[in-house]
């Protein structure tokens, strides 16, 4: 099976928890949909957000979720 080399994720302009919290895990804005949603009948961007296997290994040299890190149950996915 190929190797991931990147991690990507879709939000919309009104979320800026979920911006930040990309952000703050060094996800980048690579995409914006201008008008592409509604949401509560207002039109807002579509946005895409994505990180390179080489970027995280770099921010994250202990590998960031296997040993050491952050568990399952830290992130809730356990």
């Amino acid at each position: 099976m190929p190797r991931l080399v990147r991690l990507d994720f879709r939000t919309w302009s009104g979320n800026h928890g979920m911006q930040a919290i990309g952000r703050r895990l060094g996800f980048r804005e690579e995409a914006r949909f201008r008008m592409a949603r509604i949401v509560d009948g207002d039109y807002h961007d579509g946005l895409g957000f994505g990180v390179l296997r080489t970027e995280w290994e770099a921010r994250y040299p202990d590998r960031f979720g296997r040993s050491g890190g952050t568990s399952d149950a830290d992130v809730g996915t356990g």
